[in-house]
């Protein structure tokens, strides 16, 4: 006879348990763990076995998050559960969903074991992570290490163990791109001290030449376990239990449990190179275990609630309950690169739209059973821990976890707080509205992968699915049309779609006839980020002037917020004489315009009369004192060097020197928040921008070597960005700042005219070069501003 074993607990969205038996859930202020047995597949080859019974686990309250997940999610994970228990996929399992401030669902299932006893699970149980250890523990450390400037991301990896490939960088084992083989045989391990195995382990041969493609490889993590040991001269499990656990409160998580631990610990299998012993308060993974089981590929055990805090800092870029982990920018770094991110893999948009969470979205699974995603842009994780290789290595948690992934990505909107402010792009307005401005176009599209409407598609999808719109054809701009590239973009055809792209930066800027055949409109929808010289609003302009020239042919732009609001309007402006395709018009550094705004203004400063040629779908809820962090917009980043709002920010000011033998971060996990160069001077530079008092920002040095564009390749010695107060920040006066300081340290080693064609204003540049008072220079700035406000006030379009 087979017994079903199910466990009911405290469900943390609404301090309701249900677990398996939907109809007997407590009052909200009953904390007893309730226990149903009935019939399943919990017992052991000799027959049903004996009960053993489970303290209630006291419900940490304080993780509880202000919303409760929808009681149809709630049953539907039941139900996926209490399946996969019943095949014998698992014997038991804990469930945690959560958000950045706290948990909405949190439940346990079936049994932690069923041999030789079987014990009721709760969601104290803690599990060996297995490869969750990898970027929970592992790439975590080396995050921290690299923020302290311990090491670099792009440090050879022989800086620490000296026996690896020169090639292999410290970034090329946490991506899996180092060739290290997946696995060695474990008969290797035999006889040999630890530090002889990781001496091995580091002298095997790439198995191809490293960065070129993707290998998981289980020992590039042993070697990252031993580089944080090195470099930082504490063993891997105190600096994990030190620097992770200890400040994120994960009291249920360690390296080599305490043995007071081992009846709250879930057994994995038995293990027949250990003499058959079931495993249970030792790491399962077997090179883990041979190097004393502490290792950066497995070791960490924990429990689901621990987990969630973990994810709830990640979701908080770095901090949770006012300790902060992490810094943001180190948070970012990990959480991004494809196809895989640093410890993590990343979930692409194809993926996204078959599987469940969003695009972006980063994950890991656990050969024990253990798996856990994280969706920062949706602001949502879930955690499933089990021991599906309990009792004979036979389960597998894999689709439990599809299906739950599934689950909450359909349903996460309906379970997450209404934004403080909602607002709709012009995208959203005028599908909402039927396509009054749209229906029956033959359209050319000028877009790119970063405009998206409110649920996250792209609008090139959206259009191209109507029947009442025909999208001739795709006009990428910079970046191309995956906002992913640098330089010219070739022509070619849209995987997802079918059509046809054109590439309109490189030696083409400008629609030419081939690429406006058979169409009466062109639609503009493009993230632009309010700066000068950012060349989606140069792109949008060549549209205009081209409709200008042609008989009749619309331009419909679908207006979006300014990510860095519309109140604000910084200098200094630009001269006529450098006018060029980068720095299209004369703006000031940050203008505060919408693209619609822009090109009323643009329509109306070049004499276009476009009049109804010129249509502008209006964003509708955008007030221009909101920028995109006061509406919780989701960023999509639209060129590879903005991966964030941080970096729009401070793009504006830290480009100023973009053109001059300076890097600004690209090719870095920091783009736009360092500067530098191998000469740079950074105690006189530091100097200068320190008795400049610039508000709301922070300089410090630091080093980096950028892996792409000016100085790639190279140690940079710099300095280090931050914004800390955003209401204080402004881009003209840290940008003039850093330009004023570089200059004053290292003026022969600039290129004068690229300089000047950044800055914009000839008169500035002079001023800051003849070392006038640093408040005339801002006045002379702040006048370029003034008057632009008066300039573009008739064409502003909302309050």
């Amino acid at each position: 006879m087979r017994s079903r074993l199910v466990f009911t607990a405290l469900s943390f969205s609404a301090l309701a348990a249900c677990g398996g038996a939907r109809s007997s859930a407590p009052r909200a202020e009953d904390t007893t763990t309730r226990v149903a047995v009935e019939p399943s597949s919990v017992e052991t080859s000799a027959g049903a076995a004996p009960v053993v019974e489970a303290p209630a686990p006291e419900a940490p309250r304080e993780d509880l998050a202000a919303i409760r997940i929808p009681a149809d999610v709630e049953h539907a994970i039941d139900d996926a559960v209490h399946t996969a228990i019943t095949q014998r996929a698992l014997p038991g399992a804990v469930v945690a969903i959560g958000r950045r401030d706290g948990l909405v669902f949190l439940r346990a299932y079936g049994a932690r074991a069923i041999d030789p006893a079987i014990e009721r699970n709760d969601p104290s149980t803690i599990y060996d992570l297995a490869s969750l250890t990898k970027p929970i523990a592992t790439a975590t450390s080396i995050a921290l290490l690299a923020e302290r400037g311990v090491l670099s991301f792009d440090d050879p990896a022989s800086r620490f163990v000296t026996e690896l490939d020169p090639r292999i960088t410290i970034r090329h084992l946490l991506d899996h791109t180092s060739g290290l083989p997946a696995a060695d045989p474990l008969a290797q391990y035999e006889g040999e001290t630890r530090e002889q195995s990781i001496a091995r382990i580091a002298s095997l041969r790439p198995e191809h030449a490293p960065g070129s493609r993707l290998l998981y490889s289980d020992l590039g993590f042993v070697l990252l376990g031993e580089i944080v040991t090195r470099a930082s001269g504490v063993p891997l499990d105190r600096f994990v239990a030190r620097e992770i656990l200890t400040p994120l409160r994960m009291s249920s998580s360690s390296y080599r449990p305490d043995a007071s631990w081992l009846s709250r610990i879930a057994p994995t299998e038995r293990a027949e190179r250990r003499g058959g012993v079931l495993v249970r308060g030792d790491v399962h993974d077997p090179r883990a275990w041979r190097l004393g089981g502490v290792s950066g590929n497995a070791g960490l055990f924990a429990s689901a609630p621990d987990l969630a805090r973990f994810a709830r800092m990640m979701l908080g870029e770095g901090e949770l309950d006012g300790v902060r982990v992490l810094a943001p920018e180190s948070v970012r770094a990990l959480i991004t690169g494809q196809p895989r991110a640093l410890g993590w893999d990343r979930r692409t948009a194809e993926e996204a739209r078959t599987r469940g969470l969003g695009e972006g979205s980063i994950g890991h699974l656990g050969w024990t059973g253990t798996a856990i995603r994280i969706d920062p842009a949706r602001d949502v994780f879930v955690v499933l821990l089990s021991n599906d290789v309990h009792p004979d290595g036979r389960g597998d948690v894999r689709p439990l976890f599809a299906e739950l992934d599934r689950l909450i990505g359909h349903n996460v909107d309906r379970f997450l707080p209404a934004p403080s402010h909602v607002v709709r792009t012009g995208i959203d307005v005028e599908l909402a509205s039927g396509m009054p401005h749209l229906r029956g176009a033959r359209a050319v599209l000028i877009t790119h992968d970063a405009a998206r409407t409110h649920d996250g598609r792209r609008t090139l999808d959206v259009l191209a699915e109507r029947e009442d719109l025909e999208v001739l054809r795709v006009l990428a701009p910079e970046h191309g049309l995956g906002s992913d590239r640098e330089g010219a973009i070739a022509d070619g055809r849209d995987a997802r779609t079918g059509i046809e792209v054109r590439g309109v930066f490189g030696p083409r800027r400008r629609p030419d006839d081939a690429m406006l055949e058979g169409a009466d409109t062109l639609i503009v929808d493009l993230v632009d980020v309010g700066a000068r010289f950012y060349t989606y609003a140069s792109t949008m302009h060549q549209v205009l002037l081209t409709a200008a020239q042609s008989r009749g042919l619309r331009v419909v732009i679908l207006d979006r917020p300014d990510p860095l609001g519309g109140a604000i309007v910084e200098g200094p402006g630009l001269d006529e004489a450098l006018l060029s395709f980068v720095n299209h018009h004369t703006l000031p550094l940050r203008h505060g315009m919408t693209m619609g705004e822009l090109a009323r203004l643009l329509d109306h400063d070049h004499g276009l009369a476009l009049g109804e040629q010129l249509v502008v779908v209006q964003a509708e809820g955008w007030r221009r004192a909101l920028d995109a962090f006061d509406v919780g917009a989701r960023w999509v980043a639209p060129s590879p060097n903005l991966p964030d709002l941080d970096a729009v920010a401070l793009y504006p000011a830290v480009a100023l020197l973009e053109g001059a033998d300076v890097s600004v971060g690209r090719g870095t996990e920091l783009p736009f928040r360092v500067i530098g160069a191998p000469w740079m001077d950074t105690t006189r530079v530091l100097e200068a921008l320190r008795a400049s008092s610039v508000p709301g920002v922070a300089f410090e040095e630091t080093r980096f070597t950028p892996r792409s564009a000016r100085h790639r390749g190279r140690a940079c010695r710099g300095i280090r960005v931050a914004i800390t107060d955003r209401a204080a920040y402004r881009a003209s006066i840290t940008g003039l700042a850093i330009v004023r300081a570089v200059v004053g340290a290292h003026r022969d080693r600039l290129d004068r005219t690229r300089v000047l064609a950044m800055v914009g204003r000839a008169e500035v540049l002079e001023a800051i070069e003849r070392g006038a008072p640093w408040d005339a220079v801002l006045a002379r700035a702040e006048e370029d501003a003034r008057a632009f406000e008066a300039r573009r006030a008739p064409f502003l379009l909302y309050e």
